[in-house]
């Protein structure tokens, strides 16, 4: 027996490695019940390593999602912007329309004017040529005055007649006579004579061969596009160097014919 309180006596040491181990327990349960020790103590080094690397890689992700985003917003920005541009543009090609259409409908009024002023200059041109047909020009007659009046030229050109081609003609033939341009010393200006019957034209230009070898010569009095037509049908003429006729504005040479084309500035064969 003892008196001290403290001491127990088990009956056996297994009965104490028992008590001990239920002791162990207790304290164990107890440490668990504060909080202060896990029971999972958590991944080791290595996975915490890795998880560490994963949560930079989303860290990453996010910022690169955050820009993604913001290039998102300004596309659909600029996207919207281009939409407004499209749209005002669209306007403008609409205005434009309306413009091309108003440009092609002068377009199409202007030919047609054109047409039309083509068409009254042939007419004009052929009045004028008209109102020259009775006219003949005498080249190589003297000029020895510039004040030479027109019933001089006009006796000038009757005495002409008479001694060149032995043909009398009646101061009643002709209407008109003058001499064409301003007087130049040592020069001769041409006479234009307006006959009274085209018929006495015809014939005082008949006797025109008559002249070949001598300074004078007779020609007929055309408006400047014919004459423009003429020149340049001769000079083609020339360099054929065969015989040709000329009549009006068409060449003849041998059973072709030819015409000078004012557009193209060119001598073309007409069927």
């Amino acid at each position: 027996k003892s008196s001290n309180y403290f001491l127990v006596q088990l009956p056996s040491p297994q009965c104490c490695l028992a008590v001990c181990a239920e002791c162990v327990h207790v304290v164990r349960l107890l440490l668990l019940l504060s909080g202060d020790v896990e029971t999972n103590p958590g991944p080791d080094d290595a996975v915490l390593i890795e998880l560490q690397k994963l949560s930079a890689g989303q860290s990453q992700l996010l910022a690169e999602v955050q820009g993604l985003k913001f290039q998102l917003q300004t596309t659909d920005k600029t996207m919207s912007e281009l939409s407004k541009r499209m749209a005002e543009l669209e306007g403008h090609y609409q205005s434009l329309a309306t413009v091309r259409t108003e440009l092609e409908t002068t377009r199409a009024d202007t030919a047609q004017t054109a047409r039309h002023v083509c068409d009254l200059e042939a007419r004009l041109d052929d009045a004028e040529n008209r109102s020259r047909r009775n006219n003949l020009i005498f080249y190589g007659i003297p000029d020895l005055t510039a004040s030479e009046t027109f019933a001089q030229s006009e006796q000038k050109v009757i005495r002409h007649c008479f001694d060149l081609f032995n043909v009398t003609l009646d101061p009643k033939e002709i209407e008109r006579t003058h001499r064409l341009g301003r007087y130049t010393a040592n020069q001769c200006r041409p006479i234009i004579v307006n006959f009274a019957f085209f018929k006495t034209k015809e014939f005082v230009l008949s006797n025109g061969p008559k002249l070949k070898g001598t300074n004078y010569s007779i020609g007929e009095d055309f408006s400047r596009p014919v004459r423009n037509a003429r020149r340049h049908l001769v000079a083609f003429a020339k360099t054929k160097s065969v015989a040709f006729s000329l009549r009006y504005k068409t060449l003849f040479i041998g059973s072709k014919r030819y015409v000078f084309d004012e557009a193209t500035e060119t001598v073309k064969e007409i069927a």
